[in-house]
């Protein structure tokens, strides 16, 4: 069975290309989501980024992926066949991505970038309160904390462009995961 993680700053696309492999049939899921659902069962006296801040320094860095990882493996004894695959979608330090090979071997790291005003525009779209200033701080939150490893040109296997149209970036993916 095949396995990726895909990373990237906010409003790059993974979501996106998390569905697009979806659609091919590879069983993906998101540990943004798996942060907000954990968010949104706290008492909410911080942030968002200092909630995973805190539950890094007490639980691991790879606290969110682990309970992912443990989603997934529920997922694959549920389903009864076997998919196309396995995505992971917001990974975002090394530490995360040798987690995920732990447990399904080699996978390979998908880069999803897009140019930093069609990102502010998506990210807009999520909340209209959100500033540019808002999402930089949240881009140098995610960066220092271990994804500037994942960015580096030696820190993923694949770099895909999303700074047009969505068949554009679509077309880009179909070349990994079909």
């Amino acid at each position: 069975m095949r396995s990726f993680v895909i990373s990237g700053l906010s409003g790059s696309g993974k979501t996106t290309a998390g569905e697009y492999a979806k659609r091919w049939g590879y069983d993906t899921v998101s540990v943004g989501d798996t942060v907000r659902q954990a968010y949104d069962e706290q008492d909410r006296d911080e942030s968002v980024g200092e909630f995973v801040l805190r539950i890094h320094e007490e639980s691991g860095r790879t606290a969110f992926v682990q309970e992912v990882l443990t989603e997934l493996d529920q997922r694959l004894v549920r389903r009864g066949d076997a998919p196309t695959g396995v995505v992971i979608e917001g990974v975002h330090s090394k530490t995360s991505v040798e987690a995920v090979r732990d447990r399904f071997g080699p996978t390979p790291v998908v880069w999803v970038q897009a140019p930093l005003p069609l990102r502010l525009q998506r990210y807009r779209r999520r909340d209209e309160g959100h500033t540019s200033a808002d999402l930089l701080c949240r881009d140098l939150r995610e960066l220092n904390s271990g994804m500037s490893d994942l960015a580096a040109p030696f820190g993923h296997d694949y770099h895909v462009l999303n700074d047009g149209s969505r068949q554009a970036f679509e077309e880009r993916l179909a070349a990994i995961f079909e």
